[in-house]
């Protein structure tokens, strides 16, 4: 049975305005604010706003904390606390040219959602690696500042693997996960 276009850009339409209910408790958005809100705050403090925005994109790493064990919690952040910093380094080593830079994206947008779909990360996926390498492809290049502005990508996400630690010993102890959350290393079955 074929399907028209009319019907597959109304199923699009209403799944985008759809309401799905999530299995993440309400701590996760107030954590998600105090690993974006503390660095930036510390950074207007020091009169480094720049410094500030840089720390908490990498706070943004605390969104991929999954249901899991402790252990998993936290492999899973810091590895996506490394593809953070590597996704910006990227972004910001080919600001020089413009049309170098829209194909390195492109091709490493290609190569984050294909490792994000082979380790199965939920959402948000491959979205924020990909926001992190296209803001710093828009960043004015010099070359001496590079490694500046990763380190504070990546001193935002020990900020929230810090904050995730404590709070992963403490909601594992309160509610222990049921089953293992991911199925890390398999891949995806095809879809139809």
């Amino acid at each position: 049975m074929k399907t028209s276009v009319r019907q597959i850009l109304l199923h699009e339409m209403k799944s985008l305005f759809e309401l799905k209910k999530t299995e993440r408790l309400w701590h996760i958005p107030v954590l998600a604010s105090l690993c974006v809100g503390i660095p930036l705050l510390a950074g207007w403090y020091f009169d480094r706003l720049d410094y500030g925005l840089l720390a908490c994109m990498g706070g943004l790493v605390i969104l991929y904390l999954n249901n899991g064990t402790l252990a998993e919690r936290m492999i899973t952040l810091v590895a996506c606390s490394f593809g953070f910093m590597a996704s910006y380094a990227i972004g910001v080593s080919f600001s020089f040219n413009s049309l170098l830079s829209a194909l390195f994206i492109g091709v490493f947008a290609m190569g984050v959602h294909w490792v994000t779909s082979y380790f199965r990360l939920p959402p948000p996926n491959s979205f924020f690696f990909i926001m992190l390498a296209a803001i710093g492809s828009c960043a004015p290049f010099h070359l001496h500042t590079i490694p500046t502005r990763v380190g504070l990508i990546g001193m935002g996400t020990m900020f929230a693997c810090t904050l995730a630690l404590f709070y992963s010993m403490y909601i594992t102890k309160k509610l222990p996960p049921k089953s293992p959350h991911h199925n890390y290393g398999k891949h995806l079955t095809p879809i139809p």
